[in-house]
């Protein structure tokens, strides 16, 4: 007989796939209308994963006080971001010569400031019982929201989100959604200015980052032509400058007067108006 502990819970949420959830939960929906709703559908889920878990480890019940679908849900989370780091690094592999030349830690850091503009999408979550759950969300916690006690985790309603999507992105995409997005003509989504100002902080960050990590004047150009495709992808996302990094990548953006000195320019004004 095992013990009920967060390490175990954390072992079992490894042993699930997002992409299986995924399709658990869009099967309920299909085969219980005895269930109604996406209430019912996602506690049917979360109750057989529990009596799954529990299984596996000889336990019939658990204590009370432990929250399985806190720890469980934190754990898809950190898998997710994981993968998350090997798929970008694989994405850079034109760029090898660079990021190999990285410490991983500040391949970490890295990943983690770009994910956090990529996740800024303009896409619209339309569904309409995803923007009930948003409304609520909302509701609850309001403009203060980020510095609450939250009586339902936030990564739980990205995890529901995430699940009720028929075409899924990524657990961050439905946590940055829920901290960013605004009622506008009764629909949530993230503003283009919040997205634009998470590339202009980006802008900032990445400046003092490649200034921080130069590894040689043998691979300068190798370099800049790295953190030009990082400028390029985001901007991409986040629409930022309409002129700037647009069309396939060339080294002469980097130039004094061109598309990296302009733009740095601009995003350092930007965030120094957004101070005063």
């Amino acid at each position: 007989m095992g013990k009920i502990t967060e390490q175990s819970i954390r072992k079992f949420a490894q042993q699930n796939s997002l992409s299986q959830l995924h399709k658990n939960y869009h099967y309920t929906a299909k085969n219980r209308p005895d269930l109604k709703n996406h209430n019912g559908f996602y506690g049917n889920i979360i109750y057989f994963l529990k009596s799954s878990y529990k299984q596996s480890i000889g336990k019939s019940s658990s204590p009370p006080h432990f929250n399985f679908e806190s720890t469980f849900i934190d754990e898809l989370f950190k898998i997710e971001s994981s993968k998350q780091i090997d798929n970008f690094i694989i994405q850079c592999h034109k760029y090898d010569a660079v990021t190999s030349k990285l410490d991983q830690s500040k391949v970490n850091d890295l990943w983690i400031e770009f994910g956090k503009v990529m996740n800024h999408s303009q896409r619209v979550l339309e569904d309409v019982e995803q923007q009930g759950i948003i409304r609520s969300f909302h509701n609850l916690y309001a403009h203060t929201h980020q510095n609450k006690d939250f009586l339902i985790s936030s990564d739980q309603t990205a995890f529901r989100l995430y699940l009720m999507d028929k075409k899924p992105v990524n657990l961050q995409f439905y946590r940055t959604y829920l901290y960013n997005c605004e009622e506008h003509n009764g629909v949530y989504r993230i503003p283009k200015e919040v997205a634009k100002r998470e590339f202009h902080k980006f802008n900032v960050w990445l400046d003092g980052f490649y200034k921080q990590n130069k590894i040689g004047f043998r691979l300068e150009d190798e370099e800049k032509r790295f953190y030009l495709y990082l400028l390029k992808e985001t901007n991409d996302v986040c629409h930022a400058f309409a002129s700037y990094f647009t069309g396939k990548i060339d080294i002469k953006w980097w130039g004094l007067d061109e598309d990296r000195s302009k733009s740095l320019k601009q995003s350092n004004a930007y965030l120094r108006a957004l101070t005063n």
